[in-house]
């Protein structure tokens, strides 16, 4: 017969009962940072078992038979619990286990509880918690309440394979003794070994780290090991120091085979509204340089690097911050692979944020890593913005907007600085008219002032100024016909902007900091000005004119295509150099292709092609495909290059061509390979990048591995063979080797 007891809560001899079950089922892997948790005193206790009794005499309270106690949706399940009320101890027997209320099941043979419920002892002990987690012990004992030492230890984060149970997992830890104290809140191992598959990989006498109640200690964090064919072998050792909960610092050491050590180090700081960062390194080494087309060797001297990031937020509407990058010379961030950048730029900014209104003002500084540069960058001091946009609707069924610059340029020694003043007013509004038609309208008037100093040899200097309105509007007709198993939608575009034509000469009088670089595509076909900047502006009449198209499957499969053209009506004194798709008056074909099949293939593809000739001008396309096992990816360029600005035809006299692929294959299910690689079609063609890459891909444990050639001349620093390995180990963290 069943005995329920329901709701125990008088009396206190039955109410601990299932509050040490709990307590030490649980405390038997605190070694491993489990949590202990505590019963609440006032929930009920639903108690069963098969049979109850309650020795007067020996003062022992005894159930048997399929107890469980729940309380607090915690379960506890035995085949005998024996409450000895004398002696204040617990022993439970027989198929332990408790499941706690997040799903955590905790299992022993046995266990035995005294001294107040804060010594105990278990027997074969068992973990499965829900995140994954499994944890094995031949037996744990607990001490004062406080310290829980488990022996013939084992912790693993591997699913355990089903059919074979027994199989071992792909890691695991294993130690002799391991000892958690809750009050230093430190796990310490004892003989412990790390396991690969079941084979023991790595010993260790001693090894201690924090519990996972800790978040910030100081320590040797893991090291790292590297290869590369310009720096040899190497292996990097660090030293983390938590000076405070908000303030961190991290010093490592970099030893190479064929170079000397790198010093690095990093130090992070938290504030209640604001952060700082600060990292670098530093190392006596010699270096290939190039001047004149000539390699020649550095003899060792000191380099190296710095970085800092700096952000405070003032309060809601206001931030401001630092962000600083610099180096020793051109080679050293690829040297020793730390960054593969070749600008780096350093700035100081405030900001000021109100709904849709923004400003601005920064300085910025450069330092150009190119190795064949023609000028240096200039240094920006200041740059300034205001940006004012009204609410949509709120001035003539539109809104107006008023956007405002400030942006000064220095250069070293006599070279050109140069200042300027920019503002632009003006309105925005979209109609929405019959059959859809969508028509959108921006008017506004544009000024700049401009002040040049240092010209030419005679460091002349003078003043410019310039103002414009302009007119600009486009219209979208889209029409839609459903068919069986998919949407086509086709939408005719057409636009024209009305600007007044500016005296050339008055054009090139201002210097053309910011808008050399034009190019034409799909994105800013319908701009008003094509320019990237402000120097130079597109003036004159000009009609744009597109087609944009559409298929769309109703299992999400779809197809999108656009083409279009501008054409000036007054060719004379065209702003647009040659190679722009801009300088005739029929401006190139522009378009873009993106597709998408059942998520398995895609094709994003950008063109352009000669409004004239038809020949091609410009091809970006980036395709990749997934099949089950198989993955493949393609990134294709070119790019027409003008030499000879006096050539009028349309051949091509010289062009930049790249193409980088690669594919991977699944071959076992935990297993693949990856090839990958760049090949440049241009001028000088050749192979510049090849890597080869094998990866295992499990539950718990993943390792990825690649070799790569790098193929180019020794000045950038870039020459050099190297591989990377990337070990991650889950609820642990990674290792990581090589130029990752």
């Amino acid at each position: 017969m069943k005995t329920k007891l329901v709701s125990i809560l008088s009396d206190n001899k039955y109410q601990k009962l299932p509050l040490i079950l709990f307590a030490s089922t649980i405390l038997a892997v605190g070694g491993f940072s489990v949590p202990v948790y505590a019963a609440d005193k006032s929930a009920p206790v639903d108690f069963v078992a098969d049979n109850l009794a309650h020795d007067d005499k020996a003062q022992k309270i005894i159930a048997t038979g399929n107890v469980e106690l729940a309380q607090s949706g915690r379960i506890v399940n035995a085949d005998k619990v024996v409450y000895d009320l004398k002696q204040d101890r617990v022993t439970a027997e027989g198929n332990v286990a408790l499941t706690d209320e997040e799903g955590n099941v905790y299992f022993a043979d046995s266990l035995d509880l005294s001294n107040e419920f804060k010594d105990g002892f278990a027997e074969k002990i068992r973990v499965e918690l829900l995140q994954g987690d499994y944890f094995w012990a031949d037996n744990a004992e607990r001490k004062d309440g406080t310290v829980t030492v488990m022996n013939d230890a084992r912790y693993t984060p591997c699913e355990p394979c089903k059919e074979k149970p027994n199989k071992a997992p792909a890691w695991s830890i294993n130690a002799q003794k391991v000892t958690h104290d809750d009050v230093t809140h430190s796990v310490t191992y004892n003989n412990a070994w790390f396991e690969f598959f079941g084979v023991p990989v790595a010993y260790t006498p001693y090894f201690a780290h924090a519990d996972g109640t800790v978040k910030q200690k100081s320590g040797f964090l893991a090291p790292s090991a590297t290869f590369d064919s310009e720096l040899g072998a190497g292996a990097e050792l660090a030293y983390y120091w938590g000076i405070a909960p908000d303030m961190d610092a991290t010093v490592g050491l970099q030893l190479y085979t064929q170079e000397t050590p790198l010093l690095t180090g990093e130090f992070r700081k938290r504030f209640a509204d604001a952060s700082l960062l600060f990292k670098g390194s530093v190392t006596e080494s010699g270096r290939t340089e190039r001047s004149a087309g000539t390699e020649f060797e550095i003899d060792d001297e000191v380099r190296g690097h710095f970085e800092g990031v700096g952000l405070w937020n003032i309060n809601e509407n206001w931030r401001a911050g630092f962000d600083v990058e610099v180096v020793s010379d051109n080679q050293y961030l690829n040297q020793y692979n730390i960054s593969g950048e070749d600008l780096l730029e350093s700035e100081a900014y405030v900001e000021w944020f109100n709904g849709r209104n923004y400003a601005t003002s920064k300085a910025l500084f450069f330092q150009d890593l190119r190795i064949d540069k023609d000028i240096d960058q200039p240094n920006v001091l200041p740059e300034a913005g205001l940006s004012l946009v009204q609410d949509a609707g709120k001035a003539l069924g539109g809104r107006f907007a008023l956007d405002m610059s400030m942006l000064g340029l220095r250069r070293e020694g006599s070279d050109q600085d140069m200042n300027r003043a920019s503002a632009r007013a003006g309105w925005a509004r979209r109609f929405i008219g019959g059959y859809g038609l969508v028509t959108d309208i921006d008017a506004y008037v544009h000024g700049d002032v401009y002040h040049i100093r240092d010209i030419g040899d005679d460091n002349d200097k003078k003043t410019e100024e310039r103002i414009y309105p302009v007119l600009n509007f486009k219209s979208e007709l889209p029409v839609a016909r459903p068919f069986e198993k998919f949407q086509m939608v086709i939408a005719p575009v057409a636009g024209m902007t009305i600007a007044p034509d500016l005296n050339e000469s008055d054009e090139n009088d201002i210097v053309n900091e910011d808008s050399l670089d034009v190019r034409l595509d799909a994105t800013n076909l319908f701009e008003a000005s094509r320019f990237p900047g402000l120097d130079r502006v597109e003036d004159d009449i000009k009609a744009t004119y597109g087609l944009r198209t559409g298929f769309y499957g109703y299992e999400g499969s779809h197809a999108e295509f656009f083409i279009g053209q501008s054409y000036r009506f007054d060719d004379d004194d065209n702003p647009f150099a040659r190679g722009s798709g801009l300088s005739r008056q029929r401006s190139d074909f522009v378009g873009s292709v993106n597709a998408d099949f059942l998520d398995t293939y895609h094709v994003d593809y950008r063109y352009q092609l000669n409004g004239t000739t038809m020949n091609a001008q410009r091809h970006e396309i980036s395709a990749h495909a997934n099949w089950d096992r198989f993955t493949l990816a393609a990134d294709y360029f070119y790019a027409r290059s003008y030499f000879d600005g006096n050539n009028d035809n349309d051949e091509d006299i010289g062009s930049r061509e790249q193409i980088d692929a690669g594919g991977a294959y699944r071959f076992l299910p935990d297993w693949r390979f990856r090839l990958a690689g760049r090949y440049d079609l241009g001028v000088d063609e050749g192979l510049r990048q090849a890597d080869f890459g094998l990866d295992y891909l499990g539950q718990c444990l993943s390792i990825s591995s690649t070799l790569r050639r790098n193929l180019t001349d020794d000045s950038s620093g870039d020459s050099s063979t190297e591989f990377f390995i990337r070990i991650g180990l889950k609820n642990l963290g990674e290792f990581i080797g090589g130029d990752e």
